[in-house]
């Protein structure tokens, strides 16, 4: 089931992002088929589930999954006519409107696009399936190690793949002649900013596996850091790092202004409360350490494919002029239409349609802002549900890396806070989490960081001292092998 999973995982950019009906069909089939087989195997004692325990964190986000797929479930379930025009009378209004095409005289849904709403339902349920089988199968350091190089690698093909066609000038997207983004980095995908924010997760996945050897450091003065620092250069992770600064250019040719701000202020922030929680006896080092990934990235970046661009469409930006920011003076009487139960997932192109300026030009079947497009198709209880399913997460990746003293493991706490601020960040501009391998890949972290247990203040004074010892030096024997034949 693990190799699957991964492989899964390592396509799912290809076909445009997933970004159509039967790239969402498949891949949800996979991940589902997937989990069907890990509980067959289950059921015959095949396999077994590692932790006898799991944390009171983990049970709450596989409530809030569990009410979050019902919620909209409940949005395509035909319901009488009085009830819909109570809850939400924009919806009763807009399937009144259909007259013979509307599903039911007396019956109506609360989302105004049945067959998107199901489609939408289809594939969050693959999004589950595959936080089920991380959770149920990343179960080791070696597991852990192979999930976060699975996605640094499919990121560095990725990067690799939209360098080359843009430096090139042959500016195929995938297997066909791109229509649009020309000019700039897209990878296999459509939009610059979702390949953007695509290398965005897969550059926290990397850095992941840097700081993996920066946990080794037990501190020691400048001597023991300069060690350190020669040490990770002649380390197997050295290539991760490598990676980075590819996939960093790779970023910065998409010329995408959010994407850029997000991954850098994601990175800073991130390295800062990994620094404060994890080595707060030792904290310049370790703050001149982290930077410097910040800065030699900016610096090969900027010499070799240049910085200058994204800083100047940052600074031209003018919000009164903006298209998409035009876009959101339309969508306060939407927010307020379907406050309570929304439009329904993936019905933002037909809910916007009454409510569009005709001065704007383009179509729109995106708010551009994912704040504002989950709070029209899933109104106030589909948002504080996604509110607190993501809180739990942070919440658990910031307890991880305090208390975890195996570096793998705080490690994937990181990778998984990292992901989640950086799309917290974008967010305010774009749509990735509509795009399915955007999506799936920050489902696959979270569920990452979660998989990893913060041992209580009680039981690590029992006992997890000792676990973590013995983590770590199976660690670092079966990390190393690379670094042994260095020192040889």
């Amino acid at each position: 089931v693990f190799g699957p999973l991964l492989l899964l995982l390592f396509l799912m950019p290809l076909p445009w992002g997933s970004n159509n009906e039967t790239s969402m069909a498949l891949f949800s089939a996979g991940f589902s088929s997937l989990l069907l087989l890990w509980l067959v195997l289950y059921v015959f004692n095949a396999t077994s589930i590692k932790q006898r325990t799991w944390p009171a964190s983990l049970w709450l986000s596989l409530l809030l999954w569990a009410l979050w797929l019902g919620w909209i479930a409940l949005q395509i379930v035909p319901l009488p006519m009085a009830t819909v025009q109570h809850y939400s009378p924009a919806a009763a209004q807009m399937q009144q409107a259909l007259g013979p095409l509307a599903l039911n005289p007396g019956l109506a849904t609360l989302s105004i696009d049945r067959g998107r709403t199901a489609m939408q339902l289809i594939l969050s349920g693959g999004y589950f399936s595959l936080y089920l089988l991380v959770l149920l199968c990343v179960n080791s350091p070696k597991r852990i190690n192979w999930l976060l190089w699975t996605l640094t690698i499919a990121g560095l093909c990725q990067a690799f793949y939209g360098m080359h066609m843009t430096i090139s000038g042959l500016e195929y997207g995938f297997f066909e002649k791109k229509k649009y983004g020309i000019g700039v980095a897209t990878g296999t995908f459509v939009n610059r900013n979702h390949f953007a924010a695509y290398m965005e997760l897969c550059l926290a996945a990397g850095t992941a596996l840097v700081l993996a050897d920066l946990g080794r450091w037990k501190g020691g003065g400048w001597k023991a850091l300069v060690a350190a620092a020669i040490d990770t250069l002649l380390s197997a992770k050295f290539r991760a790092r490598v990676m980075l600064v590819v996939m960093a250019a790779a970023l910065i040719l998409t010329r995408s202004r959010m994407g850029s701000v997000a991954f850098f202020a994601a990175l800073a922030a991130c390295g800062m409360i990994f620094v404060l929680l994890r080595y707060r006896n030792f904290l310049l080092p370790s703050l001149i350490f982290f930077s410097s990934l910040v800065i030699i990235d900016l610096w090969v970046v900027q010499q070799y494919f240049g910085l200058d661009e994204v800083v100047e469409r940052i600074e031209n930006t003018d919000l009164e002029t903006e298209g998409r920011t035009l876009v959101f003076a339309d969508l306060k009487p939407l927010v307020e239409s379907y406050k309570m139960t929304g439009s329904g997932l993936g019905s933002f192109a037909e809910a916007y349609m009454p409510f569009r300026n005709p001065e704007i030009s383009g179509y729109y079947d995106h708010a551009h802002n994912e704040y504002l497009e989950f709070a029209i198709e899933t109104g106030f209880v589909g948002c504080a549900l996604l509110g607190l399913l993501l809180l739990t997460h942070i919440v658990h990746a910031v307890r991880t890396m305090a208390r975890r003293k195996t570096p793998v493991y705080a490690s994937a706490a990181f990778a998984s806070l990292m992901a989640m601020a950086a799309m917290i960040a974008h967010s305010t501009a774009e749509f990735m989490l509509h795009i399915p391998a955007v999506a799936a890949s920050l489902v696959a972290l979270m569920a990452l960081g979660m998989g990893v247990q913060s041992k209580s203040r009680a039981r690590r004074r029992n006992s997890s001292e000792m676990e973590d010892t013995q983590e770590t030096e199976a660690w670092g024997s079966a990390g190393t092998a690379d670094e042994r034949r260095t020192s040889a």
